[in-house]
């Protein structure tokens, strides 16, 4: 939910308080804020598991050296 609030915003402050924000691209903007869910969720349940938790972990450790 805090990907989608933060693109929210964006657009809210990109298009000037959705003063120049254009209606017939209202679809693209729905479709968009639900790919930004399923693909932030999917990726919060896959870090969740262990092997993927020791993976992070590890490139972590090679990110530092």
């Amino acid at each position: 939910m805090v990907a989608v609030v933060i693109a929210l915003v964006l657009v809210v402050a990109g298009s000037g308080g959705l003063r120049w924000f254009d209606a017939a691209l209202a679809g693209y903007l729905i479709d968009t804020v639900f790919a930004i869910f399923a693909v932030t969720d999917r990726y919060v349940v896959w870090l969740r598991h262990p092997p993927t938790g020791r993976l992070r972990e590890r490139g972590w450790q090679a990110l530092r050296q």
